[in-house]
């Protein structure tokens, strides 16, 4: 046994193995284990640029956060094509980023998932030629799909893509206020790209939303003709990131810059598609919100280990009050400490868990979908029944884990700080950007109680029909055998719980959304118009509200406990 010999005399000290803490701590970090050493390697070695600053104006803070993704980038620890080859790395190198600076991991998050994943997963190879230069940071992008009026609601967006056959050219257009983009992080000061999302016109017909590439500054920076770039200031956090409202106002790009993966017009404007029907292809066109999501619980679970790591320490450090009467015993002795603490601490560990199989979900899909591109197979219309029903879990997980990582390091955050006392309340002990950093995680890429709602819509879509091939992962209980150490354990008994309470919720929210559904029938043979005969949703936002979340979290909690329990 050893014990820590890092902190001052008369603090609390913990006995530990060593060799047993290793292993946990490699356990914990899942992957590219040595890739994550090169990451926490390069920014010690320039500690002045990566130590954390406050009292700098707005431009310093940008400046800060754009200088340490560059020298990052610059080392090679991490690539856009890593979806492809090595998907769990871009995630690690988020968590990562997240332990240092939110403003560096959201850039990050940026430029390479949601700019840089879009076009590898939506363009082609004609459009793939510059991601080297994403990779080095020397084409910065952003990506443009919330607009001011339809946060919730983008199918709806206005946002147009009109195709001039008479020159080959697209006509990007935000026709009214309500269509500037909104929040788009980068857009501020440095991308010189966007993927822009569009209603897409050809020929007067409507083809749905697809995503375009275009360039919003040239290489001195100047702002491009007929683009409108508004910063969006001072935030309560994050103000590194230069997000910023866009406007396009009849830009006109080339033929070739709509990501055509999935749909493609040829130059004298016929259009064809893998997917048929437009609200089937902004969905497709979107999953980079997927990966996006596990992105931001991964920067979660680095914000709430440095959450815990700082309080923890110092609650080891810091004398109060003894048996004595003097100032001889650390605030951790105290068991009010060691509650609030130790929880978040255990949360946290299983919470990791998780995050570990959601991220090798993630990876199973993408070599299913790799295989298939390679082979030739089109991933639109030829997929396997495996891959559906994988990717359908996937879809589940990814809704379901970014809630409660950002969550739980919103509450971490919270809690430490409180339990830190006034010394927490200093700007250098980053609790305040670490809370500000979970409320922008809670709301970015899906607010969290919307993705909670998806979980329950999706899982009693694939519950009611069995062709889904989706299916509910076994309970640890059901993996032991009567007479084995864990048949009668707590472990069991909780397992058994949570998949009862799981069931339970599902079919309770089952029975009322099915007679909500036989309500509508009869309100559409009785005349009624859409608004009033729609009792579907009216039962699902204003009257089992509540119930729907309740299964968001059910499927979710369980989840994450089995992740940990096996």
């Amino acid at each position: 046994m050893e014990k820590v010999s890092s902190f001052p005399q008369g603090a609390t000290t913990l006995s530990y193995d060593q060799s047993a803490l290793d292993t946990l701590l490699h356990v914990l970090e899942h992957d590219n284990h040595a890739n994550r050493k090169k990451i926490f390697d390069v920014m010690r070695s320039d500690k002045d640029l990566y130590v954390p600053r406050y009292d700098v104006p707005l431009s310093a803070h940008r400046e800060y956060a754009y200088k340490r993704l560059k020298k990052l980038l610059a080392s090679g620890v991490v690539s856009v094509r890593d979806f492809d080859r090595n998907p769990e790395n871009i995630f690690t190198t988020h968590e990562c980023c997240g332990m240092v600076d939110s403003s560096l991991a959201t850039k990050l998050t940026v430029q390479f998932n949601l700019f840089g994943g879009t076009v590898l997963r939506l363009g082609t190879e004609k459009h793939h030629t510059f991601l080297d230069k994403v990779d080095r940071f020397e084409q910065v992008g952003c990506f443009a799909l919330t607009e001011l009026g339809f946060g919730n609601n983008a199918i709806e967006m206005q946002t147009t893509a009109k195709f001039d056959a008479s020159t080959k050219e697209w006509i990007i257009n935000c026709p009214t206020v309500l269509s500037q983009k909104y929040w788009i992080t980068n857009g501020a000061v440095h991308a010189h790209w966007c993927v822009v999302f569009a209603q897409t016109e050809i020929n007067g017909k409507q083809e749905g939303i697809h995503p375009f590439l275009v360039r919003i500054r040239n290489d001195d920076m100047t702002v491009c003709k007929g683009v409108t770039i508004e910063d969006m200031g001072m935030k309560i956090g994050g103000n590194g990131i230069d997000n910023a409202k866009l406007a396009f106002d009849n830009v006109r790009i080339p033929h070739n810059m709509m990501l055509d993966r999935m749909s493609q017009v040829t130059a004298d404007g016929r259009f064809s598609s893998s997917v048929a029907g437009r609200r089937d292809r902004f969905l497709v066109q979107s999953d980079q919100l997927l990966s996006g999501r596990l992105c931001i619980a991964s920067m979660m679970l680095g914000g709430a280990k440095v959450a815990l790591y700082t309080a923890v320490r110092y609650s080891s450090t810091r004398m109060c009050v003894g048996a004595s009467g003097l100032s001889d015993t650390p605030i951790m002795a105290y068991q009010l400490q060691q509650q609030a603490l130790t929880p978040l601490f255990a949360t946290t560990v299983c919470l990791n868990f998780f995050l570990s199989e959601v991220k090798e979900k993630f990876k199973n899909v993408t070599q299913q979908l790799v295989a298939m591109q390679q082979s030739g197979v089109n991933q639109y219309t030829q997929a396997s029944d495996k891959y559906k029903a994988d990717k359908l879990e996937l879809l589940l997980l990814c809704c379901a884990v970014k809630p409660l990582l950002s969550w739980h390091m919103e509450k971490s955050a919270s809690t430490c700080r409180e339990r830190c006392g006034g010394q927490s309340y200093l700007a250098s002990n980053s609790f305040g950007e670490l809370i500000a950093g979970a409320h922008a995680g809670i709301t970015a890429e899906g607010d969290n109680r919307v993705l909670w709602q998806k979980v329950a819509k999706e899982l009693l879509a694939a519950t009611a029909d069995p062709s889904s091939g989706y299916k509910s992962r076994v309970g640890v209980h059901k993996d032991q055998e009567a007479g084995s150490p864990l048949f009668n354990s707590p472990i069991i008994l909780v397992s058994k719980l949570l998949e009862r309470r799981e069931k339970h919720k599902l079919m309770t929210l089952g029975k009322a959304m099915g007679k909500a559904f036989a309500k509508s029938q009869e309100l559409k043979a009785a005349g009624k118009n859409r608004t009033e005969s729609n009792a579907i949703f009216q039962t699902w936002m204003f009257e089992e509200a509540r119930t729907v979340q309740e299964v968001g979290e059910a499927f979710t909690e369980r989840r994450a406990f089995e992740a940990a329990a096996h």
